[in-house]
């Protein structure tokens, strides 16, 4: 072989691995930087379940305050005079009178 044909082909390989590995070096960047905006994602989204979680006992607390049973009344009168403050004694108490007992 020629030291021409050499040199040319000294060239083209070094042009070959330049075109090469500057495409997957390329490729490699772009797949990294998206692992950290992926990373990035999951991190917010993680401290959102963190937030959620907390909250997670007010909520039960909210939850078991609805769940309590209600009381129960005769009428419609006596469940309004049971909440419903005495004017005749001064109280600022409610009347529990129990008119069925």
């Amino acid at each position: 072989m020629k030291r021409s044909e050499k040199l040319l082909l000294s060239v083209f390989a070094i042009l070959f691995l330049a075109i090469v590995g500057g495409g997957l070096l390329t490729i490699g960047v772009q797949n990294y930087q998206g692992m950290q905006a992926e990373n990035d994602r999951l991190k917010d989204r993680l401290s959102g379940m963190a937030a959620t979680i907390a909250q997670s006992a007010d909520w039960q607390r909210k939850s078991d305050w609805v769940d309590q049973p209600m009381p129960k009344f005769a009428s419609h009168e006596d469940g309004v005079l049971a909440f419903v403050p005495d004017r005749s004694d001064g109280g600022g108490e409610g009347r529990r009178q129990d008119r069925h007992a």
